[in-house]
């Protein structure tokens, strides 16, 4: 049987093309999942005097509205305040934003000098902290969120879920009617269970 040498070119171009669409498909997925170096895993403890606020938004399938989360804590991860709210929302983002929007106003009432903010949504954060323009749903929180920054000096940083989990399981009670009015006061034993894991596992 006689190969056409023509033919045997042509399917061996086509098969490199294909190669290498694939690898670079693969190579957009792995920079898409890729974490930075930055991003913690673990509670990292505030400095002493200073108060972290943790904050995530929790949005039912299906839902137009998100309830955000916003836990606040010292250095020896004991929970300080914290405040629960629900809003219209169009997108996880918009929620996200929201949610860090409403840590900020908290900060006016908490009398530190030091407030880091974190969350685990990193294009919050990116936005946040970036002189990158917002999204048209997004702009005035955005440029909201920038304002406090600059106004009372505050800290941002993008953490992993697992580093955000009590903000993140608060903001999901909530959203499901679950969470006790008084649950900064009188903690439940589920959320006291959470505060005394993420002390253990917590990093300097």
């Amino acid at each position: 049987m006689e190969v056409n040498p023509l033919s045997a070119v042509v399917r061996a171009s086509k098969a490199q093309i294909e190669c290498e669409l694939v690898s670079a498909i693969q190579r957009e997925v792995l920079e898409h999942n890729d974490v930075p170096p930055s991003a913690n895993s673990a509670r990292r403890k505030p400095i002493p005097g200073s108060l972290k606020i943790n904050c995530d938004v929790a949005i039912p399938l299906g839902s137009e509205k998100g309830t955000a989360a916003m836990v606040v804590r010292n250095e020896e991860g004991e929970l300080v305040d914290g405040s629960t709210a629900s809003f219209p929302v169009s997108s996880v983002l918009q929620g996200e934003l929201e949610a860090i929007r409403r840590a900020c106003y908290m900060v006016e009432g908490l009398k530190v000098s030091s407030v880091m903010i974190e969350s685990d949504s990193r294009r919050a954060i990116e936005l946040s902290v970036s002189e990158l323009v917002p999204p048209w749903e997004v702009f005035e929180v955005v440029m909201d969120i920038r304002k406090m920054i600059q106004q009372k000096n505050l800290k941002m940083e993008w953490v992993k879920r697992f580093g955000n989990k009590i903000a993140h399981q608060v903001a999901a009670w909530a959203s499901k009617g679950q969470l006790q009015p008084a649950w900064i006061s009188s903690a439940s034993a589920s959320l006291l269970s959470l505060l005394y894991s993420d002390v253990f596992n917590s990093v300097l």
